[in-house]
This record gives structure tokens, sequence and C-alpha cells, in this order.
């Protein structure tokens, strides 16, 4: 019976075009304790400080294998009246888990206004801030198609590099 499971693992690498290897793809969602500045010219404003070691979702809350690259159409201001209004905002989605949801909705609902980061093998990818409840899944933006092709594809094969 392992060696049936360990052939489907390879057979599903190798369909998905990604290098076999041992999958060490480390997803923690954290909470990030806030700091105010009030040196900004706008006056007194909130940005991310201190990472807190509390993990509020690991990969096992996540379904990697499902991430993809969207893209949505965002509206940008000021630009000539000739010129197209919209540009595309592209992000890698990462499904989560039902436990997962509930866990991300959970935390979310109570940390309204605070920040968490999001690290993908202990690189930060993003800290925004809570503005309201949420249940996934989880979109990391990335600058280019390309790269979230790359991403969302490292995602799938259980490595980030």
């Amino acid at each position: 019976m392992n060696t049936v499971r360990t052939l489907a693992f390879l057979l599903a690498g190798v369909i998905a075009g990604c290098a076999i290897h041992r999958c060490d793809l480390q997803i923690d969602v954290r909470s990030v304790r806030p700091v105010i500045d009030n040196s900004t010219p706008s006056g007194r404003e909130m940005r991310p400080g201190q990472m807190l070691e509390n993990r509020v979702l690991t990969v096992l809350d996540f379904n990697p294998g499902r991430a993809r690259v969207r893209a949505r159409k965002i509206e940008v201001m000021g630009l000539p009246p000739l010129q197209d209004q919209t540009v595309e905002e592209y992000y890698v989605e990462i499904p989560m888990t039902d436990e997962g949801k509930e866990k991300f909705r959970t935390f979310t609902g109570s940390h309204i206004n605070e920040f968490l980061a999001v690290l993908i093998n202990q690189k930060v990818m993003m800290t925004p801030l809570i503005r309201e409840a949420a249940s996934g899944p989880l979109e990391v933006p990335v600058d280019s198609r390309e790269a979230g092709a790359r991403l969302a594809k490292q995602l799938r094969c259980g490595v980030h590099k």
C-alpha cells in the first residue's frame, strides 16, 4: 500500500509539472502589534509593528494544491480622459480548509483595525489591516501574472523558492 501512495505522489508531481522533492512548504498567518506613528505628513497614522509569535493559521489550514493566480480590474483616478481608467491587479488565491476558514473568521472578527502578517516559508508576503471579519480564501498580491503563476505553481508543488 505504501508503494502505491508513493507512486501516486510521484505521478501527481509529474502531471503538475513539479520537481519531485521533500515537501517543506510553510504558510503562517500571525498577528502583528500595531504602531502609532505621529511623524507622518498626514498626522497620526497606524502601521504594522512587531510580528507576534502566535500563529493564527498554518499550512494545515490551507489547500495550497489549489492555489491559482487571479486578476481583478481596479479603477485608477487622475488619468487623462482618453486613457483606460482601469488596471489589472494580480494576486494568488490560496483556498482554506473549512477549519481554516472558521479560525480565520473568528480571528479577524475579533481583531478589527489590527494587522496580520502572511508568511510563506518565513518571508513576509503582506501585512494587511483587518477591516472586517473574513473567511478566505487568502489573496497574496504579486507584481505580475508571471510572478503569480510562479508562486502558485510553487505552492501547488509544496515548495516556495
